[in-house]
């Protein structure tokens, strides 16, 4: 087992790093206590069945997580549009939240347009494959990437396989990405221009 990582079911003090739960039935308001309340970096809630009441419990309480860089809510079909939106809006004021995954979330054009506003303050890094997002999603986060752009020199990152951007979606985010530091990964999408799928 890596430094730093916990097993979901121990009680005792930790040292900081990886909080990683891979169980469907989770005591939330517990879990979340805890990784606020140490220095843990990385929440691992990847595949635990989260319900829209958890989501909302866990959006409540990232203010109150200032050592959590990295959030993982990969494999949760139950996130949805207003699942993005409540993550969204936690993570905008005052997090340290740079990486962030949603991946299999069933997130449409909606949710898309509440992450995009993430992109540079303070997400670098957004993980959104496997969803719903169509070309409106795709140009929010291209204005996403340009904020990332001017905001700060650090890279950022913004994988969208598998999912439903077409080439007007796919060419507004691949112009705001060109030139910087912003890697965009469209892969299995509906992009049919080969200029395209790069």
């Amino acid at each position: 087992q890596p430094p730093g990582m916990l097993e979901p079911l121990r009680k005792d003090s930790d040292d900081g790093g990886v909080y990683c739960l891979q169980f469907c039935r989770l005591d939330l308001p517990a879990v979340v206590d805890r990784v606020c309340s140490s220095k843990v970096h990385t929440l691992e809630l990847h595949s635990v069945g989260l319900t829209h009441a958890a989501l909302q419990t866990l959006a409540n309480s990232l203010s109150r997580c200032p050592s959590l860089t990295t959030l993982d809510l990969g494999g949760n079909p139950l996130v949805g549009d207003d699942g993005a939106r409540a993550i969204a809006d936690a993570l905008r004021p005052a997090c340290a939240v740079t990486t962030l995954a949603l991946d299999g979330g069933r997130i449409g054009d909606a949710g898309g347009a509440s992450l995009a506003r993430l992109l540079g303050a303070p997400v670098r890094c957004l993980r959104l494959q496997q969803n719903a997002l169509r070309d409106a999603a795709a140009h929010a986060l291209a204005a996403g990437l340009r904020r990332c752009r001017t905001q700060a020199p650090a890279p950022c990152e913004l994988t969208l396989q598998r999912n439903c951007i077409g080439n007007a979606g796919a060419a507004s985010l691949l112009d705001a990405a060109e030139g910087g530091a912003c890697r965009v990964d469209l892969k299995f999408n509906l992009v049919t221009r080969d200029r395209l799928l790069r």
